[in-house]
């Protein structure tokens, strides 16, 4: 907790010394009381502290993100999977590039819950990489932008020496009434001495008419290790703005599953958000596991800087042989105040 002070404390400083030369100090905290089956409590969900310098066409960014479970005696942990750290700048002509570790763009929903429609992120976004420490080069105007990736592998710091380093493309499109776009992540994995593939397929697709939102899409992965086949999950959301009311529904259904993998292997963590772990890496997507969730709720915008939100979760997981479906709920009442 000191460091974090401190952390802000010198961040706002900075901010202060140089508020005239380009630097500006954000962040954002997401405090919430979720009542699960059959436990509740009060967390700090998500947060972080950005700073940022913009000069002329380059900028240099910094991300730190902290949160608190239940256990107050642990306190605000710093960092994790979701930190950044990148330069980037683009020239005039469109052209762009961005160094450093960075969110991934392998996935619709971000990572920050500041900027989702809901309290947590769903399926898709559990199995998907949080960041990656790499280079991205491209292209990009007002509707379409494409952008090659090069980067460590998958979830990883380590530099390339037994590993194929991970590459990719994002194609974006967006327009007045509709946005799109197509993802892929190809990576390859020799430290078995063998040459073994994986992917992240991510197609995304969506409309704007008049206050009503409607987004779909369908995330494919495949692990690079022996045997491994690709587990796809389909999703959906729409939202309908009013005034400062939005209300939203997102249903989500993972065809192989790896929450309902982790429910008949307790060797494996149940808390999809450490998807970097290694247990989650090495999930081959052979078995017929599956599970669906539903997602349900408003938020308003009470101020500029304050959203409130409340929504429910039901969510169902078959492992494969299960007699039947393990089905949980979840209602998260959450509160995020942006700086």
């Amino acid at each position: 907790m000191k460091n974090l002070i401190a952390i802000v404390v010198t961040l706002f400083a900075v901010n202060n010394a140089f508020a005239g030369d380009g630097t500006t100090v954000g962040g954002f905290a997401d405090a919430q009381l979720h009542i699960d089956n059959p436990s509740e409590g009060f967390s700090v969900h998500d947060g972080a502290v950005y700073l940022n310098h913009q000069m002329g066409n380059t900028s240099g960014t910094v991300d730190i993100p902290f949160s608190a479970g239940a256990q107050a005696a642990a306190g605000l942990v710093l960092g994790g999977l979701k930190g950044q750290a990148f330069v980037s700048h683009k020239y005039d002509n469109g052209v762009r590039w961005k160094l450093g570790m960075w969110d991934t763009p392998f996935v619709k929903e971000p990572n920050d819950t500041v900027n989702v429609m809901f309290t947590r992120r769903g399926l898709a976004a559990g199995t998907s990489p949080f960041t990656h420490q790499g280079l991205t080069l491209g292209w990009a105007n007002d509707m379409v932008g494409f952008d090659a990736v090069i980067a460590n592998p998958d979830d990883a710091t380590v530099v390339f020496d037994r590993n194929t380093p991970d590459f990719g493309a994002v194609l974006t499109v967006k327009q007045d009434m509709m946005h799109g776009k197509v993802a892929f992540l190809a990576n390859s994995n020799k430290t078995t001495g063998t040459s073994e593939s994986g992917h992240v397929l991510d197609l995304a697709a969506g409309v704007n008419v008049d206050k009503l939102t409607w987004d779909v899409e369908f995330l494919m992965r495949k692990n690079a290790i022996t045997g491994a086949s690709a587990f796809p999950t389909l999703g959906t959301s729409v939202s309908y703005a009013m005034n400062e009311w939005t209300f939203g529904a997102r249903f989500e259904y993972a065809m192989k599953s790896w929450e309902a993998f982790a429910l008949a292997n307790p060797a494996a963590p149940t808390a999809v958000p450490a998807v970097a772990a290694t247990t989650f890496r090495n999930y081959a997507g052979t078995t017929d596991d599956k599970g669906w969730q539903l997602t349900v709720g408003p938020q308003c915008q009470m101020t500029k800087n304050l959203k409130v939100r409340l929504d429910f979760t039901a969510k169902s997981l078959t492992p494969m042989g299960a007699a039947a479906a393990t089905n949980t709920s979840m209602t998260v009442l959450s509160a995020v105040y942006s700086m």
